[in-house]
């Protein structure tokens, strides 16, 4: 069983990348040079290959298509093994949520720009995911 960071890694390592690059630009980012979203997508793969081997089983990331009606893009969320409960993968730092297993990914265009995006939304490193927690931990002071 791979890991979601594992699996990411696989399709950025393929010639599947500049699809995904694509899909990203024209779905989620068309006003931003397709030159930056690979070199987002870069970045991503960098912090990618920073994290530990191993898997973390507390959590499975499961991958599905969303219940929203009118968008019907593809998720990925948590399921705790013993509770079965669905978990949001905001705020979890990538080097925790990138060790767990993961189920449904597809190696399609749509499934991987779809994940990668909606894990990235906070930021595409380590670093910026950091901050916006940071962030969001300083309002919930206020």
């Amino acid at each position: 069983m791979k890991s979601l960071g594992e699996s990411l890694k696989h399709y950025l390592d393929s010639p599947l990348k500049n699809k995904v690059a694509h899909y990203i630009h024209e779905r989620f980012v068309p006003d931003y040079e397709l030159s930056v979203v690979l070199a987002r997508l870069d970045e991503f793969h960098v912090m990618l290959e920073s994290i530990p081997q191993g898997l973390d089983v507390s959590y499975t990331a499961v991958v599905d298509r969303s219940k929203d009606e009118i968008e019907n893009d593809w998720e990925v969320f948590l399921v705790k093994k013993e509770e079965g409960s669905r978990y949001a993968t905001d705020f979890i730092p990538f080097d925790q949520l990138m060790r767990y297993p993961v189920e449904g990914d597809k190696e399609q265009v749509d499934v991987i720009g779809d994940i990668i995006w909606e894990l990235t939304f906070d930021g595409w490193t380590e670093e910026e995911r950091n901050e916006r927690i940071k962030e969001f931990e300083e309002s919930l002071k206020e």
